[in-house]
């Protein structure tokens, strides 16, 4: 999905509902050589959100 995001960014940046995933996309594409890192970054979204409800 990071992959794809980044090769159609005009059609995906400028969609309401998928222009929020660009940080994470981003995040992705710069953490993709380890994905541990990957996984981090999705299990700390996870956390934030638990902790603000």
């Amino acid at each position: 999905y990071s992959e794809e995001y980044m090769n159609e960014f005009g059609l995906y940046y400028n969609s309401p509902n998928r222009k929020n995933h660009f940080p994470y996309v981003y995040r992705v594409i710069l953490a993709s050589d380890d994905i541990e890192k990957v996984k981090k970054l999705f299990s700390f979204h996870l956390q934030s959100k638990k902790k603000a409800s």
